[in-house]
């Protein structure tokens, strides 16, 4: 039989959020089949049992249903706003209210999830959880080995890289004031894959703590709730304030760009923000 793997509820719904906000094809084309694509993903841990397997699938059902008749509107009507906004320079205030409120739509997606996937890992056998861990592990390790692989320079430029991409995915070709002030802020920033590394592994051995607690509902219950809601609370505290201020620099890059815009970047990135918020008015409109 083919090995399927549950992942940590983590990256679960971290899935979810990437498929809406970064799929190439559009929200529409991904959101309609998340159906089929959450059970397929989640397979990739633990071999589930076939009541297993049918259980994950209804859960999946279920919170699909809630976020389709109670989130995908106020994620369009956020879109519009910023869509809005986007015509002219704003206060670089406004950077950080708008980072709040999508987290908050991270939290409550968590908050709906822990009870769902609460009762799924509550299922797992002691032979199920060894091997969950021992993947999750196994990946660990893989990617501990990619980093290690690559010098101080060859981080930073990947860090340079990623910042440029983003900022071109929404804004077209940049101007060359704008990729310096990339290039300066990626030499400011403090975090890196290595910390990463370190705070993707407290959280997973935070989950296995949690998973020794999971035939005690409520226990389990507040345990997931924490890694799911504010898993940053299991990083290193170094991490985390270095997290926290780099997240800080990136918002007041945002600002700095913001108002270097010229009228075609502008234009650019309205009509982007505009087609994000149009699909989600269609999967809206289908409840």
């Amino acid at each position: 039989m083919t090995t399927q793997r549950v992942w940590a509820p983590r990256w679960v719904l971290l899935v979810v959020a990437t498929m809406l906000l970064t799929a190439c094809g559009g929200v529409r084309f991904f959101y309609d089949r998340l159906d089929m694509l959450l059970p397929w993903y989640l397979g990739g841990y633990v071999e589930l049992e076939p009541s297993q397997r049918s259980d994950l699938e209804r859960r999946v059902d279920v919170l699909l249903a809630w976020h389709r008749s109670t989130e995908i509107r106020r994620y369009a009507a956020f879109f519009r706003e910023l869509e809005a906004a986007a015509e002219r320079p704003v206060e670089p205030g406004r950077f950080e209210a708008w980072r709040r409120e999508a987290e908050s739509y991270w939290q409550d997606l968590a908050l709906k999830a822990v009870p769902e996937a609460g009762a799924l890992l509550a299922s797992l056998s002691d032979t199920q959880v060894r091997e969950l861990m021992d993947g999750l592990r196994e990946d660990q390790a893989e990617l501990a080995e990619d980093i290690a692989k690559r010098s101080p320079a060859e981080r930073l430029e990947r860090r340079r890289k990623s910042l440029e991409k983003q900022f071109k995915r929404w804004l077209g070709r940049l101007e060359p004031r704008q990729l310096a002030m990339i290039d300066e802020a990626s030499l400011e920033l403090e975090t890196d894959s290595t910390g990463w590394l370190s705070s993707r592994s407290a959280w997973t051995d935070a989950f296995e703590r949690a998973l020794e607690q999971r035939k005690d509902p409520r226990l389990f219950s507040a345990r997931l709730r924490v890694l799911l809601v504010n898993g940053e609370s299991t990083w290193p505290a170094a991490y985390r304030r270095s997290f926290e201020e780099d997240r800080a620099r990136v918002i007041g890059l945002m600002a700095d760009i913001d108002r270097s815009l010229t009228p075609r970047q502008r234009q650019h990135l309205r009509q982007r923000l505009g087609r994000w918020a149009a699909d989600l008015e269609a999967i809206a409109a289908d409840q």
